[in-house]
């Protein structure tokens, strides 16, 4: 417990030292609490983009620009999904739905379907779906549409 004590306050030390307050430490973990780390890390990341856009933007000028994108809802009128059947065991399937939903570059579908199918065989019609609605979630997501339904 003690070494991970100085794990954790090393790091604030050093952070808090280069004047970047108290970023991590108690009085902000009550924030983090209230919305939640991944809109607190969404928000930070915003406010990052925000000042290399303005007032540093002369020393981020030459760093390629990043795609502003949204994480679009989709709600279907059918079955979607990795069935158990397919892939018996739970972490399998949460890791397949986050590298689908979470793809940076539409080349890693290939990537994805591959290890389905040398893993777990051919794809049933409900896991082809699914991917089909990654996909149109991908390309959505740089539309920056909010929720998209797909009726039958």
């Amino acid at each position: 417990m003690q070494m991970l004590v100085k794990v954790l306050i090393y790091p604030c030390a050093i952070l808090k030292s280069a004047g970047a307050g108290n970023l991590l430490g108690t009085e902000q973990s009550g924030f983090i609490d209230t919305i939640g780390f991944d809109l607190y890390l969404k928000l930070l990341d915003e406010a990052v983009e925000e000042l290399k856009q303005d007032e540093f933007k002369e020393v981020f000028k030459d760093l390629p620009r990043q795609h502003e994108r949204s994480e679009p809802t989709i709600d279907t009128f059918f079955e979607i999904g990795i069935p158990k059947s397919y892939m018996p065991d739970q972490a399998d399937r949460l890791g397949f739905y986050t590298a689908l939903f979470s793809m940076i570059k539409i080349e890693e579908l290939d990537e994805i379907k591959e290890e389905m199918i040398d893993r777990f065989g051919r794809i049933p019609s409900n896991v082809e779906r699914l991917i089909l609605a990654a996909v149109l979630r991908f390309y959505a997501s740089f539309a920056l549409l909010e929720r998209i339904v797909v009726q039958n």
